[in-house]
């Protein structure tokens, strides 16, 4: 009797043992799963965050070239139009004023039609980097309009200050000497320069369109020269 006491003790210390070691096994086992697990999630995690950024970057990549001239690295007119709108609305709540400056290239067809389009890129790119270079302060900001027209937006600018900026682009342009043996001269541009102060009751089409009409008389009265859109008026 004795005898069957140790054994069935033995016995039953063998099985709790066994419980034990079997459970030891399966508690490492899950742990060291769960590490894995953990492990696996962190580089899962990590990957989609990559992902994420990458694709984050890429649209905001996408983003950047729609409303970018690819040709010149200025803004396009989608770009600028977006840019107007916002400081329109800043201005009119602030009651400040905001310029506008229309450019056009002088006898730009002439001049591609002569040297090739290789060329007539060129020059554009230069007339944009010149015209970029005088809008530095926060708020301003140049742009392709279209082909060979640029327009520039000054905040907080008047129509007298827009007039100065416009006659150093101006002069600046005349400066890089790009020769048009056709014409006998080099390139130069013609300027219109308009400025308002925003209200509610106006559009930022009818500054751009001010300065426009000043452009044209620029062009009208011999090109190379600036024309500021209150003289239309008093004219």
């Amino acid at each position: 009797e004795e005898s069957i006491r140790k054994t069935v003790f033995y016995g039953a210390i063998a099985i709790l043992l066994s419980i034990l070691l079997i459970s030891i096994y399966v508690i490492f086992k899950f742990r060291n799963l769960n590490k894995r697990l953990e492990l696996d999630v962190t580089e899962r995690t990590k990957e989609l965050n990559d992902a994420n950024q990458k694709l984050q970057k890429a649209n905001e990549e996408l983003e950047k070239l729609s409303v970018m001239d690819c040709l010149t690295g200025v803004y396009n007119r989608r770009g600028f139009g977006d840019l107007l709108q916002r400081y329109w609305k800043i201005c009119s709540r602030e009651r400040l004023p905001l310029a506008v400056i229309m450019i056009d290239i002088d006898n730009f067809k002439v001049f591609n039609d002569t040297y090739g389009h290789l060329a007539g890129d060129q020059s554009l790119r230069s007339v944009a980097q010149v015209i970029d270079n005088m809008v530095q302060r926060p708020g301003d900001f140049s742009a392709r309009f279209g082909g060979e027209e640029f327009i520039v937006m000054l905040y907080n600018t008047t129509e007298e200050g827009a007039a100065v900026v416009a006659e150093k682009i101006r002069s600046q342009v005349e400066g890089l000497r790009i020769e048009n043996e056709e014409l006998s001269t080099f390139i130069t541009v013609s300027l219109g320069a308009a400025a308002m102060t925003p209200n509610e009751d106006m559009e930022p089409c009818s500054l751009i369109n001010a300065a426009d009409q000043a452009l044209y008389r620029a062009k009208k009265d011999g090109k190379n020269t600036v024309v500021r859109a209150s003289a239309l008026n008093s004219s």
